[in-house]
């Protein structure tokens, strides 16, 4: 009876294998659905413990695109990734796609780190490439830490990039007074097309500006201007305004309080009070009085 079973159990087993790797219809059900890749190695004394790098396990989706060539089209893969110990078991999770591979493409580490483009992710989410989204975007904005060069904007299109930037480097007329910190936030705006580039630089004495074709060949030695803040204008009321230095204003000698103009005076007593010598250089026209106080030269 034995010899005859065994020939009819190993029928039913090929049958079985057969069926679940034909039928695309093939599921995984019941109460406690599981699909459990086992891996372990062998030793001298049987079964062994994995180790670290070894391939826990690979699901592939394989397909017919000639006779005789079922290629992978996309699989998925787990490495043990840490030292082994009874009961521990960190491993990584990586999946590969390509038309030419697969090739592997992202990863999630056995500490939930997500990577594309990098299987050593540094951060919750990190790429290597390009990123794009059609939505919001929430959280925080990285500055690159530049701090020694002096980089054109001429390679970036449609985009804003943040650096922390040292004023040394930036030329066109960016000098660093003694007191001010020496860093600073650069940021720069690429809009693409016709657009000139912009380049605006966040420092200890206030904003900076300057801006160029993306591709000018001057663009490193573009002038920087200041834009002028409510720090930079200090006056008093009814006094215009004259440049101080040349990125602030403050008080001239020129008095206008709506009514009356006055010169060298705060309390003009008439449509133009002058307080001090006045000297014409050329004809005078008066169309009422004129009082004159003092001596004429």
């Amino acid at each position: 009876m034995k010899q005859l079973t065994s020939p009819i159990l190993l029928l039913i087993a090929l049958c079985v294998v057969c069926a679940f790797s034909q039928n695309s219809f093939a599921q995984v059900s019941g109460t406690k659905p599981e699909l459990i890749l086992y891996k372990h190695n062998s030793g001298p004394g049987g079964a062994e413990p994995v180790v670290q790098g070894d391939l826990l396990g690979e699901i592939k989706f394989n397909a017919l695109t000639e006779t005789n060539n079922v290629p992978t089209a996309v699989s998925m893969r787990a490495y043990a990734t840490g030292p082994v110990s009874p009961g521990v078991l960190p491993a990584n999770l990586i999946f590969r796609t390509g038309a030419a591979g697969p090739f592997d493409r992202m990863v999630i580490t056995d500490n939930g780190l997500v990577g594309i483009g990098t299987l050593t992710p540094a951060f919750n989410l990190h790429t290597v490439g390009n990123t794009h989204t059609t939505g919001d975007f929430f959280g925080r904005i990285h500055f690159d830490d530049n701090v020694f060069t002096n980089d054109a904007p001429n390679t970036y299109i449609d985009e804003a990039y943040f650096e922390r930037k040292n004023r040394s480097v930036l030329t066109g007329g960016l000098a660093l007074p003694p007191s001010l910190n020496a860093q600073g936030g650069l940021l720069s705006l690429a809009p693409g097309g016709s657009s000139l580039d912009h380049q605006l630089f966040f420092g200890d004495d206030g904003i900076w500006n300057r801006r160029k074709a993306g591709n000018a060949a001057d663009w490193l030695g573009a002038d920087w201007s200041k834009l002028l803040t409510s720090e930079d204008i200090n006056g008093t009321p009814n006094r215009i305004a004259k440049f101080t230095a040349p990125s602030a204003l403050g008080d001239s000698q020129l008095w206008d309080d709506g009514t009356n103009v006055g010169i060298a005076t705060t309390t003009p007593t008439a449509k133009l009070d002058v307080n001090g010598n006045t000297r014409l250089g050329g004809d005078a026209t008066v169309s009422s009085d004129l009082q004159v106080n003092g001596n004429a030269p």
